[in-house]
């Protein structure tokens, strides 16, 4: 069964960046199928016990609201291929999603001066109702690495994602490809990251 917020059938997977530090409550759509969801949308996609190793230990307490998704949506389907073969598969890029992804969690982190910090990048992620149809019980998708997140306990209150910061991001994201944003960018990486720091 498929939650709210992500279109499709058991043929739609996603690529995920997970975050922790605002609260998301609602699909929010970024840009060319780019969108933000609650981590509660995008739970039937996730090894949960995976996340609960990744996410501030106290997270769970609230429900799981502090921690959101950048998605991507993607069309798959089973392929049968002799035991070792590799020769006809085509892996997908996902280097510039997971880029972007970072690149715009940095951005709504110094709009809205708090610490946005992604804690997980994993690509090919299906339903896991698929996956057991397939007798992959324990697949989760392609694990790209990982952020800490032990300087956060997880209880504290996130600030709602704000609709004016949100456009703020937004628009920046859009001029990506400008000069002005090339010359911004070192800065706003600085700046977030200082955001997740103490001292």
């Amino acid at each position: 069964m498929l939650t709210r917020g992500l279109q499709g059938g058991l043929d739609v997977g996603y690529d995920v960046v997970l975050f922790y530090g605002l609260t998301v409550k609602s699909r929010i759509d970024v840009v060319n199928g780019m969108a933000i969801l609650p981590f509660e949308q995008v739970r039937a996609f996730l090894d949960q016990n995976f996340v609960e190793e990744l996410a501030p230990s106290g997270a769970a307490f609230s429900d799981w609201r502090s921690v959101g998704a950048v998605v991507r949506p993607f069309q798959w389907r089973p392929v049968l291929r002799r035991t070792g073969y590799l020769g006809e598969l085509k892996l997908r890029n996902l280097e510039p999603f997971f880029r972007d992804a970072q690149a715009f969690l940095e951005l709504l982190a110094v709009a809205h001066a708090a610490p946005v910090l992604s804690i997980a990048a994993l690509g090919d992620c299906v339903d896991r109702s698929a996956s057991r149809l397939l007798g992959l019980e324990g697949y989760r998708g392609s694990e790209h690495g990982h952020r800490s997140a032990e300087r956060f306990d997880g209880f504290e209150e996130c600030p709602d994602l704000a609709s004016g910061e949100l456009a703020q991001a937004r628009a920046a994201f859009q001029n990506r490809k400008s000069e002005r944003y090339a010359q911004i960018a070192p800065i706003v990486s600085r700046l977030s990251a200082a955001l997740a720091r103490d001292g």
